[in-house]
């Protein structure tokens, strides 16, 4: 339309000229200085259109002006030699035809609604006349001209309004505005700054919706959802300064499907993803954006050339700590860490709780072990859960900082199971117990050996004393938790010891006494206040209570079902691989023949060829005395057990089963969390990848404290979503108390797990405790901007574009949607020419006509009546 306009305004100017020329008042000297000066103009007007509309309507529009501006210039030389009108008067009607036919072209009807366009007409209109009538001014005086500039003004803008039908296009101001949903990326990558000293990604975003919001706001109701694993809903520009970008994970189709479904009848205009395109998530997103039925534009943020092979890093990739550890004890914790381009670094691995600094180690990195592993020591001093933290502080060539840190979770339990253990002789049984016992980091061992009567060599400690000699006071006997006489006839123990004794297992402690030549029946203690709290009689002092047949030992049902024999049931004959066991295990030689069982007591073990009274001769039975715990067995020679494969280890038969049977002794499941009704719920650590599954193990007390096996335990595990989800923990066979289940968690975030035991109806306590699924590796591996990603997201229904268009990208969307209206927001058209039939149409353009005819005639006649040609 400024083409078509530039040719009329010029076409009169060039008749204006050729009257001055004609009255010798126009020179070749001004003939010169006016082209230059229309040819300037006409640049000027290009250049400005070009920064206002774009760069190739300012081209198209100074070459329209230009042209025109050339062929005015040339007539006038001409017409300075050749004095005629003719041309100016061909001018004309060549002007009115090239301004029609452009009026019909696709590209001015596209410019037509252009705001500035009105203005623009008029200043020409009215700076072309005022300029070529200055000449007569002082011929006719400023009434005269102002009357003859309104006319000719006026005769001008009828004859544009015939040309070029102008519309008048009023938006509604109520009603609904449709939506336009801005979804920025919030997940770690988009903390990653792509240069030093740089803003990071998201600061970049926030900063740039900052400016561009205000633009859309006006005719879009802007909806702002923050997204990495699932989109969430924020309120704005301002609640997105108060937030980081901490997702563990990048999911563009759960982004959009969501924030797309939670508008499902309302309108929306568009949607724009502004994200660096690294999804990491399932399903492909770009046949997801295909599908989800809006307009969709996609904002790059961040560099293509950026690369993780690039990049220096240090990180923690894996951490190996134990479930519990003692008070008062050192365990030790491996920090697996990882580095890429910082070869031959000295860096601090730190083990902390809180704020407080517990070890630290100095590791040099290598750049030929991509994982190097650092052990750190914690020695705690208080019981109960532990959250500790292993830390590299962040070196400052690192780009990114979060994976310089990992979380762990520790059970404290109380110190040391304190075992006191009484022999008569040093025998093979007693070196190779003691040499077990006494390297066991749960348990501290004090021994006493009858060196002559009365006297006993003490060995070992309690409490972290040495052991002074035997227990004289009730104090010193419920200083142990576990007491194992050997092979010592009763005639060695007094009375009061006897008394003291029994009193210590009945208040909670636990009492083994194991086979010899020397002990049970054929020791004497027969009718004594041990044999008392023993799960058998013992029988009289007699030499023939030995029974001296090599043997396994065959496991009864309620020894395969006990924690004592966990693990173990396989190496045992009447266990679960009988077929396979025989042999297996070194055969016991012999054992110490007792009368029976009592009532209440559970036989674990038994002969698999002797029998006493028609019942197989008991090897292991077990009782509940008072709060304490009582066993006998009748054998005395595992130290065979010892030299069988002993390369397994703390995992060999003989430690397994008198590591177990002593914990169980010991009562040691109630050690770990005060007293009465209650549960515990522990997870191997705070922090897990993608694909690890979390043992959840809880353990249960009834009301007087004791481990309970017969509650119901469930777990609600509320996931990073917010959805709950219900599980039931099964019992433990290897533990008394314990109950477990195994989850495999999805969806990247913090987890919350909370148990609940119940006695029947009634509920025996709760508890609760967090976990964290995260994805580092998926967040870091690709850093760089997926340009080509999102180019095909958006090429179905929208277009792809960097950060720094999206303040033009507001301006575009708000002028197609004020230019093509949807749904309730259609603008309201008025024209001069609008009429209901054909005829009135023209009848009103005829009119129009009939108008510029008289304002152009009372022009004429006026310059007629004052004397101008």
């Amino acid at each position: 339309m400024l083409v078509a306009v530039g040719v009329v305004v010029l076409a009169l100017a060039g008749r204006v000229i050729a009257l001055a020329i004609r009255e010798r008042q126009f020179g070749r000297t001004a003939a010169l200085l006016t082209g230059a000066a229309i040819a300037a103009v006409s640049l000027a007007v290009g250049i400005i259109v070009g920064l206002a509309v774009g760069a190739e309507t300012g081209f198209v529009v100074f070459g329209g002006l230009i042209v025109n501006a050339s062929v005015l210039w040339a007539w006038v030389i001409l017409m300075i030699w050749r004095r005629s009108d003719l041309l100016s008067t061909f001018s004309m009607v060549l002007a009115l035809v090239i301004a029609i036919g452009m009026d019909l072209s696709a590209f001015v009807q596209d410019l037509r609604r252009a705001e500035w366009m009105a203005p623009v007409v008029v200043v020409l209109c009215v700076a072309t006349v005022v300029v070529f009538y200055r000449v007569v001014y002082r011929f006719l005086g400023a009434r005269r001209v102002t009357a003859l500039l309104a006319l000719r003004c006026l005769g001008i803008l009828v004859l544009l309004a015939l040309l070029f039908r102008p519309v008048l296009a009023i938006l509604p101001t109520g009603g609904t505005k449709p939506l336009l949903l801005m979804l920025i990326d919030g997940s770690k990558s988009m903390s990653v700054q792509d240069a030093k000293n740089a803003p990071t990604r998201y600061e970049d975003v926030i900063e740039t919706c900052q400016v561009a919001a205000p633009l859309a706001e006006k005719r879009f109701d802007v909806r702002y959802y923050l997204f990495d694993a699932t989109p969430r809903a924020v309120e704005g520009i301002d609640d997105l300064f108060r937030r980081q970008p901490e997702g563990e994970a990048t999911n563009l189709v759960l982004a959009l499907q969501e924030a797309v479904a939670r508008h499902p009848n309302q309108e929306i205009f568009a949607v724009c993803l502004l994200t660096d395109g690294n999804h990491n998530g399932p399903d492909d997103p770009v046949k997801v954006a295909k599908a989800v039925g809006v307009p969709l534009f996609t904002v790059g943020v961040g560099t293509e050339e950026m690369r993780s092979d690039k990049l220096q890093d240090i990180s923690i990739a894996a951490v190996d700590a134990p479930e519990e550890a003692v008070a008062n004890n050192v365990c030790k914790i491996k920090a697996h860490i990882a580095s890429e381009g910082l070869d031959n670094r000295n860096i601090e691995v730190l083990l902390k709780d809180g704020p407080q600094q517990l070890d630290r180690q100095t590791l040099v990195l290598s750049g030929k072990q991509k994982i190097q592993v650092v052990e750190v020591s914690y020695k705690p001093t208080t019981t109960g859960r532990k959250k500790l933290t292993i830390a590299v502080p962040v070196d400052p060539a690192e780009l990114i900082s979060e994976n310089n840190t990992h979380d762990i979770h520790l059970l404290v339990t109380d110190p040391q199971i304190k075992v006191l253990y009484i022999e008569g002789a040093v025998r093979p049984e007693f070196k190779f117990l003691r040499r077990f016992l006494g390297t066991d980091p749960n348990l501290e061992l004090a021994t006493l050996i009858l060196v002559r009567p009365p006297l006993f060599t003490a060995g070992g400690t309690v409490g972290g004393k040495p052991l002074a000699g035997f227990p004289k006071t009730a104090d010193d006997f419920k200083a142990f938790d576990v007491f194992i006489i050997g092979d010592l006839d009763r005639s060695y123990l007094s009375k009061q010891q006897m008394d003291l004794l029994i009193e210590a297992v009945r208040s909670g402690k636990g009492l083994l006494m194991i086979g010899g030549t020397a002990t049970l029946g054929p020791g004497g203690y027969g009718g004594t206040l041990v044999e008392q709290a023993l799960p058998v009689t013992v029988g009289p002092r007699s030499k023939d209570r030995q029974e001296t047949t090599p043997f396994l030992p065959r496991l009864t049902a309620e020894g395969n079902a006990h924690p004592v024999f966990a693990g173990l049931t396989t190496f045992l004959a009447g266990g679960e691989a009988t077929t396979q066991a025989s042999g297996t295990l070194p055969a016991l030689q012999g054992c110490v023949i007792v009368d029976a069982a009592k009532p209440g007591a559970a036989v674990l073990a038994e002969h698999p060829t002797r029998q006493r009274s028609g019942k197989p001769l008991i090897v292991m039975a077990v009782q509940s005395f008072g709060s304490g715990r009582t066993g006998v067995f009748t054998a005395d020679t595992t130290w065979r057990w010892y030299m069988f494969r002993r390369a397994l280890g703390m995992e060999s038969p003989y430690h397994r089963f008198w590591g177990q049977l002593i914990r169980w002794l010991a009562n040691s499941e109630l050690k770990e969390k005060g007293t009465g009704a209650g549960v515990q719920v522990q997870v191997a650590k705070s922090f897990y990848h993608p694909g690890e599954r979390v043992d959840i193990v809880a353990k249960v007390r009834d009301e007087e404290g004791q481990a309970y096996n017969f509650a119901n335990v469930a777990a609600t595990i509320t996931t990073p979503d917010g959805n709950p989800k219900e599980l039931t923990l099964a019992r433990r066979e290897d533990r008394v108390g314990a109950y477990h289940v195994t989850y495999e968690p999805a969806l990247p975030g913090q987890y919350k797990v909370e148990v609940t035991a119940r006695k029947q109806q009634t509920v025996l306590g709760k508890d609760a405790i967090d976990f964290t699924l995260a994805r580092p590796s998926a967040e870091f591996e690709r850093l760089s901007l997926d340009a080509e990603r999102l180019t095909k997201m958006a090429a179905a229904s929208g277009e792809y574009l960097r950060l720094p268009g999206l303040s033009d990208l507001m301006t575009r969307l708000t002028r197609r949607y004020e230019t093509h209206g949807r749904g309730q927001q259609q603008a309201t058209e008025y024209t001069l020419f609008t009429a209901a039939t054909s005829f009135r149409r023209h009848l009103k353009m005829a009119l129009a006509f009939g108008l510029f005819v008289l304002l152009v005639s009372a022009e004429w006649l006026l310059r007629r009546h004052w004397q101008l040609s």
